[in-house]
């Protein structure tokens, strides 16, 4: 493996809002009011679309839950 990221690979490091929701557990509403309070990774513009940084996302779901083992999702059945 040589290392570099494929175009799949940056597709993947970057999350658009439904993800962003799906992942985090909070309504558009909700992560859009986290951005303007500053409790929420701010989203970056990629010509028309708005997306997050998944490394962004992974640690604001860290930080939730505080000890950095959250995985990949907050809304994921851990028990499946």
């Amino acid at each position: 493996m040589s290392g570099k990221k494929t175009a799949a690979d940056l597709a993947a490091d970057l999350q658009d809002i439904e993800v962003v929701m799906i992942r985090t557990s909070l309504s558009r509403a909700s992560i859009y009011r986290r951005m303007a309070q500053g409790n929420f990774p701010k989203q970056r513009k990629l010509g028309a679309r708005t997306v997050w940084a998944k490394s962004d996302i992974d640690r604001f779901c860290a930080e939730v839950i505080g000890d950095g083992s959250m995985g990949d999702c907050m809304g994921q059945d851990l028990a499946a």
